[in-house]
């Protein structure tokens, strides 16, 4: 009897050979799906970042464009202001900074998010302003 399972077992040399191939073949396609997928999700990742960061910057530029506002019709004064947000004002580690800048009866607004170049968004407001007429109160 142990030689009729000795014959049930044993596969030629080639057959074996054929099964490997196959199974590395299968391991192979498996492994370049699953580097696309996660390239993919890396790419998107990004972009979802990405994204995140110019809707913020432009949040910021829309606060600036308010400040800047406010402080013209404040004082006639103002020239305008570096304004450096606090930390806890934006999510994560990003640092925002609105430049506001007034010459003549225009006032520029730049909004900066990121510190570095690479992760640097930027959008920049420009827009005149009347100046107030003195009214007829007395």
């Amino acid at each position: 009897m142990s030689g009729r399972f000795r014959i049930l077992l044993a596969r030629p040399a080639s057959q074996s050979g054929a099964i490997l191939i196959c199974v590395l073949a299968c391991l192979a396609i498996v492994t370049a799906m699953v580097t696309a997928t996660i390239r993919s999700a890396l790419r998107s990742h990004v972009e979802v970042r990405s994204q995140r960061d110019l809707r913020q910057t432009e949040l910021v530029l829309e606060a600036g464009i308010l400040r800047a506002r406010q402080q013209v019709a404040a004082s006639r004064d103002y020239a305008g202001e570096i304004w450096q947000l606090a930390d806890e004002v934006l999510p994560g580690d990003t640092p925002a900074t609105i430049e506001i800048l007034v010459r003549d009866r225009s006032i520029a607004v730049t909004a900066r998010l990121g510190s570095n170049l690479q992760q640097l968004t930027q959008r920049s407001f420009e827009f005149m302003f009347d100046e107030p007429s003195p009214s007829n109160k007395e």
